[in-house]
């Protein structure tokens, strides 16, 4: 009975494997496929122009016609261009199209002001921001004016005043200073004594010498009170500078480019800042030897000396750290300004 079982269970595990191998080797039967719909080919975005109605829905709320919230969503606020290019992309060329006539159906109303008080107030934000500058400005101008010129040429401008900004501002302190600086009663009375004694000199030099050299006596004559009466000479400084102070701009600008005009990497751009700069310095430097000449009693002389030894020392600096020249380089050039300063 126990060997009928075991055949038994023999012949019902033969008969599950064969069933599990028939359906293991059974095809599956094939399901029809679906039909598929192509996508309609890509094309740019579209972007309407802002409607006439306010725009409800979403996560957004209501956007009023005109507002920013209404550019924004049924609009946009964003233009795409290309690495390295100014040209619009193709497919953002709608948008800007539709911000353009929304732009022109909202525009932004002009806020003219005309009072007073909006005059004093322009005037005040621009002595504001214009001071924060000049206070970066000044020093560098003073002690390191070579970095100074290098670096408002290599782009990095927006922590200093300008170079013609500069110059036209201190022309401008330097005349209203001139023309309100008290002058010496005892200069004025001597003027007329002066001019006789000058014209004395000059009729008797005319019947003391030769006619080949009264041109040069002449002159000799001519410079002689001016060396007499230094503040006589300052007065007459103080009213010719500032006329002539433009003129020193053309005329410097072609005599530095020939200084390097062998040198490559350099513009008349580049010139025109190194001569302003210093021309800004140079009329600060005989503003204050003025201010202090009439100030102060016979400090003029003394001024005038230590204001002499100022000038070549800053023209090598300037050279030198605006150009980034060698010493010797620097030093001929310095000698080539002073000689056309005293030319000009």
């Amino acid at each position: 009975e126990n060997y009928m079982n075991a055949s038994t269970l023999i012949r019902l595990a033969a008969v599950g494997v064969a069933v599990t191998s028939l359906a293991a080797c059974t095809k599956p039967k094939v399901e029809p496929a679906v039909p598929t719909e192509t996508p309609p080919p890509a094309t740019g975005p579209q972007y309407p122009t802002a409607p006439s109605t306010p725009v409800t829905g979403g996560n957004v709320g209501a956007a009023m016609p005109g507002s920013e919230q209404d550019f924004v969503v049924n609009v946009g606020d964003r233009i795409y261009f290309d690495l390295d290019s100014y040209s619009v992309r193709s497919e953002a060329q709608p948008r800007l199209d539709a911000q353009a006539a929304w732009l022109a159906r909202y525009p932004q109303p002009a806020h003219v002001h005309r009072t007073l008080l909006h005059l004093g107030e322009e005037l005040l934000h621009g002595v504001m921001h214009f001071d924060g500058r000049l206070w970066r400005t000044l020093p560098l101008l003073i002690v390191n004016p070579g970095r100074l010129t290098r670096e408002w040429v290599q782009g990095k401008r927006t922590r200093y005043v300008s170079p013609l900004a500069m110059f036209l501002f201190t022309l401008f302190v330097m005349f209203f200073a001139l023309s309100f600086m008290p002058e010496r009663e005892v200069t004025l009375a001597s003027l007329p004594q002066q001019i006789e004694a000058q014209k004395e000199a000059v009729t008797a030099a005319e019947a003391a010498v030769a006619a080949a050299r009264k041109e040069a006596d002449l002159a000799q004559t001519a410079s002689q009170p001016k060396l007499k009466n230094p503040d006589l000479a300052l007065y007459k400084l103080q009213q010719t500078i500032y006329k002539f102070a433009f003129l020193l701009v053309p005329l410097s600008i072609p005599f530095v480019a020939l200084m390097f005009l062998w040198k490559r990497g350099f513009t008349l751009y580049d010139h025109g800042v190194f001569v302003l700069y210093s021309l800004t310095f140079m009329s600060l430097l005989l503003m204050a030897v003025v201010v202090v000449a009439t100030t102060l009693k016979g400090a003029g002389g003394a001024v005038g000396v230590i204001a002499a030894l100022i000038v070549p020392v800053h023209m090598f600096a300037q050279v030198k750290g605006a150009y980034s020249l060698s010493t010797f380089s620097a030093l001929w050039r310095t000698g080539m300004l002073l000689m056309f300063c005293t030319l000009a």
